[in-house]
């Protein structure tokens, strides 16, 4: 597998549903539970190319100085666990103490975040919720 179809399908609806498409994410929390799967979910994003994220990783996109987007500056499942059942959830909060500037790991350092994006994959892919939060007033 080369590209979650599933979870492509779940960004596109709750882009139209915000009324915003992936040039206005400021921070993400994705699904890293196997390395690729963080490179395909910042893909289904519409963060990288398809098959250009592992490429804008390593040029040092997505840190914390990125001045167009922060991905994981939690640090992940792979520091946080995978509560299976509460991943979700967990991405959620990490998203929301970025945006009201009490993060929980590393601070998105290029700018004040006002839109963030989770998406948490299950199963074999085919279970996605993709999250969109914009910081009021």
């Amino acid at each position: 597998m080369h590209e979650l179809i599933a979870g492509k399908a779940a960004v596109r609806a709750a882009y139209e549903e915000a009324g915003m498409d992936a040039r206005r994410v400021d921070i993400a929390e994705v699904h890293d539970c196997f390395t690729i799967n963080q490179l395909l979910c910042t893909e289904a994003l519409g963060l990288s190319a398809d098959g250009r994220a592992g490429y804008d990783y390593l040029d040092g996109r997505f840190g914390r100085d990125d001045s167009r987007c922060a991905v994981n500056l939690s640090g992940g499942l792979k520091a946080k666990g995978h509560p299976v059942g509460a991943s979700g959830v967990s991405m959620n909060v990490l998203l929301y103490k970025q945006l009201v500037g009490e993060p929980i790991g590393a601070r998105f350092e290029a700018r004040r975040p006002e839109v963030g994006v989770a998406l948490n994959v299950g199963g074999s892919s085919v279970t996605n919720c993709v999250t969109v939060l914009r910081k009021e007033g």
